[in-house]
């Protein structure tokens, strides 16, 4: 059976390279449990945009988006790599049919600010809209917990430009085989409240008190959901 090949329209700029400093944002978190994918974040005084700094294990393709349920479908999402020193950025949605695959957005609303390849990870900064900047394909980051999601390619793949069009590059075609730039393993999500942070702490009295309440000896039932109420004097 020979390659199975589709081609995508794109839209992109490019970015000087430079080192990218992850401590400079004022919130991150790791998206594996390996600690490889680092994800990075700075909200703006107005709460209108966010740039998000985003490194991965690879110098293939990398994916970032904001999903609804923590799956694929109906996500918004962030494509980019690296090609000929520039980095490559597209906004795409998701629909609810997989087989579709992530689709070029007719809105392209995010914005390239650096980006780079440095010992064989990529690592790339963007700014978008934390409220959706067209109804039909974006994903709105909500007060809260957001649920996010990450691939990248396993064998370090990158699509290849296959018609470059200079005078409208956002109309340059990219052919990718399914067999050479499969994600493969390298995929996640992660729940993250991006507009606040993940450390929210409340500060306790000095002179709290504490209460653990538990119980003891209690079996599970294998029914889905089971409300069971105990009564405590305190």
């Amino acid at each position: 059976m020979g390659a199975v090949v589709f081609f995508i329209f794109i839209s992109f700029w490019t970015s000087v390279f430079g080192q990218i400093d992850f401590d400079s944002f004022e919130f991150q978190t790791y998206l594996d449990a390996d600690e490889t994918v680092l994800l990075a974040w700075t909200v703006d005084s107005t709460r209108t945009n966010i740039n998000i700094a985003l490194s991965y294990p690879s110098t293939g393709w990398g994916a970032f988006g904001v999903s609804p349920t923590g799956q694929m479908p109906l996500s918004d999402i962030a494509f980019f790599w690296s090609e000929n020193n520039a980095i490559f950025l597209q906004d795409r949605y998701t629909t609810d049919n997989r087989a579709e695959g992530p689709l070029l957005d007719t809105q392209q609303n995010l914005i390239l600010l650096q980006g780079e390849v440095v010992d064989g990870n990529t690592n790339i900064v963007f700014q978008r809209s934390i409220s959706p900047c067209d109804d039909e394909d974006d994903v709105a980051i909500a007060t809260g917990t957001s649920r996010v999601l990450y691939a990248f390619a396993q064998n370090d793949a990158s699509p290849v430009m296959t018609e470059y069009n200079a005078d409208n590059p956002e109309l340059s075609v990219v052919g990718v085989t399914y067999q050479d730039h499969y994600h493969g393993v390298n995929r996640g999500s992660k729940s993250v409240n991006l507009l606040d942070g993940n450390d929210l702490k409340v500060e306790l009295e000095a002179d709290t008190m504490t209460i653990d309440v538990v119980v003891d000896n209690y079996i599970m039932p294998s029914a889905k959901t089971t409300y069971y109420h105990t009564y405590h004097e305190l």
